[in-house]
């Protein structure tokens, strides 16, 4: 039961942009929003992120003929602090990330192997 947890990309995240658009919080508001894991009820919020650099990565589309527009993608190694609304769904939160892509509302890049993550406990020292 904890209310940290820290996702380490072990893939490339193909997020466009530094994170996923489903978990980006809105930089404007006063405060951080809660938001839904895509296909799941769970309700988690970005704290903190170490976003390494980005890759180019481009390839050839044997349809066309032609190569592949190059996509940014987040480089292995980054990591998500995010935190859990309900601390007792922490375990279930960390299993449904464990190995699986953080990449949800993208079922392309899933496919193709991005965004695939570890996660782990974090130890948040809280000043009071």
């Amino acid at each position: 039961d904890r209310r940290f947890l820290k996702c380490i990309l072990t893939s490339h995240g193909d997020f466009g942009g530094w994170c996923p658009e489903w978990l980006k919080p809105d930089l404007n508001a006063a405060g951080i929003e809660w938001v839904k894991i895509p296909g799941t009820v769970f309700e988690i919020r970005l704290r903190s992120a170490c976003v390494n650099g980005w890759k180019g990565v481009s390839g050839w589309d044997y349809q066309t003929n032609k190569p592949k527009t190059m996509k940014k993608l987040v480089r292995p190694g980054s990591v998500f602090l995010i935190e859990t609304k309900n601390t007792e769904e922490s375990a279930e939160i960390a299993n449904h990330f464990w190995g699986n892509s953080f990449n949800a509302d993208n079922k392309t890049s899933t496919h193709n192997g991005y965004g695939q993550c570890i996660i782990g406990n974090a130890i948040v020292k809280e000043n009071n």
